[in-house]
């Protein structure tokens, strides 16, 4: 009886632009993959991408003895986050991971995406519309039908973007739109003509996005050289969800506090202050919340004084 193949295992290492998104992204890796990613901050190891990798391959090295699989693949996944790509500070690991890679099947995500358009000489510049968690429209260009990375996703779908940079005058030589709006031809995907790099400017990982699961999933299949297959997994977002993200966008507000109808529900909040401690803030989402199905990890920036974090497991959570 000859044994069943087993598919290629995936483990993605993570570059975290201390972005709140980061951790969403960790929870669909970690379903389609089948194998938690490895998370880096974007300074780690003092900024040595070198000795980051080495750090990387070892524990790959580890997952391989631990589940005696001959067949481990490695990708990387560069997460959105604040900042501008052309600062060292706000995107550190990520530039050497781009440049030192070719081989190595990389997903820019916003940030990532941008910064992955500048390092292969494109520009970054102002974008017309600042977008803060507003649906667009997106279309995918012809030559892109026939692409693994957007393999069981229509011509057209709805993606979530927040960003108010954008990757314009790409080098058409080195890099291929994917994907633009279908409003005003802005770039939202690309893919390297050689090597396995892609970006999208847009959020997979957001709830309101269209798809989110079946792309990450064609890029698992990417790095594996496997062929893409529908993906069973998928958000399924409300119709009240969709329509705010469909509103969203910065206006004054239209009440002062002084003015505003008062809450009709009143609820106690208990603070506790842990003084003269040291927290690793990882250590602690692990610890709290590692096992939940749904967590959310929230850090605005490398400066922040706090950190959000918690599961779906209150008697007043809402999972959508």
């Amino acid at each position: 009886m000859v044994a069943q193949r087993q598919p290629p295992l995936v483990q993605t290492l993570l570059l975290d632009n201390y972005d709140s998104y980061t951790y969403n992204l960790y929870q669909m890796l970690s379903q389609v993959n089948g194998l938690e990613p490895i998370v880096y901050t974007n300074d780690a190891f003092q900024g040595n991408w070198d000795v980051a990798y080495a750090a990387f391959l070892e524990h790959v090295a580890q997952v391989q003895a631990a589940h005696r699989h001959a067949d481990v693949r490695v990708n990387i996944v560069l997460s959105p986050g604040p900042g501008t790509p052309t600062k060292v500070e706000d995107f550190g690991l990520c530039a050497a991971a781009i440049l030192k890679s070719p081989h190595v099947p990389i997903l820019g995500v916003c940030l990532g995406h941008q910064g992955m358009a500048h390092l292969y000489g494109g520009n970054v510049e102002r974008a017309p519309t600042v977008m803060h968690g507003r649906t667009s429209r997106i279309q995918q260009h012809s030559n892109s039908s026939n692409d693994p990375f957007f393999f069981g996703i229509p011509p057209t779908f709805e993606v979530v973007r927040y960003h108010s940079l954008l990757a314009t005058s790409l080098p058409m030589a080195t890099l291929e739109i994917l994907a633009s709006t279908s409003e005003d031809d802005l770039v939202m995907a690309f893919k390297h003509r050689t090597f396995p790099h892609y970006g999208v400017q847009f959020h997979p990982e957001s709830v309101c996005s269209e798809f989110g699961y079946q792309l990450l999933q064609n890029f698992r299949d990417i790095s594996t050289g496997e062929a893409c297959q529908p993906c069973s997994l998928h958000h399924a977002p409300s119709s009240a969800l969709m329509q705010s993200a469909k509103q969203s966008t910065i206006k004054e507000p239209a009440t002062t506090s002084a003015t505003a109808s008062p809450l009709v529900d009143t609820y106690h909040v208990l603070v506790t202050s842990v003084e003269n401690v040291a927290v690793d803030t990882s250590i602690v989402f692990e610890k709290l919340y590692g096992q939940s199905s749904h967590s959310y990890w929230l850090d605005s920036s490398n400066n922040t004084r706090f950190s959000f974090m918690g599961d779906t497991t209150g008697p007043l959570a809402k999972h959508v």
